[in-house]
């Protein structure tokens, strides 16, 4: 079992059944827990308080991939949408 996620409830048509739980995995599934305030206390505080890690920075593949969608979107041309640039849209939908 592993603690995934700890989750303050705000229903919106039961104010009555406001709560805390904790989301607990187990074998694939998920299943909440209900708990108290002190639990959720003592839960927070076992957290370590370490800094996210940093990003990871792009691959050369995904920099070749955001340079020819900038270049094939106009954005390396240095193009902007004007108010005046039309649009089609397709009304099969509707």
């Amino acid at each position: 079992m592993k603690i995934v996620a700890l989750i303050d409830v705000h229903p919106l048509t039961q104010a009555h059944k406001r709560g805390l739980s904790m989301r607990i995995s187990s074998g694939g599934a998920l299943f909440d827990l209900p708990i108290s305030k002190e639990q959720a206390t003592l839960l927070l505080s076992k957290i370590p308080q370490d800094p996210p890690p940093a990003p990871i920075p792009p691959s050369d593949e995904e920099m070749s991939l955001f340079a020819q969608f900038a270049t094939d979107g106009g954005i390396a041309a240095g193009y902007q949408a004007d108010e005046d640039d039309e649009y089609e849209y397709e009304d099969d939908d509707l």
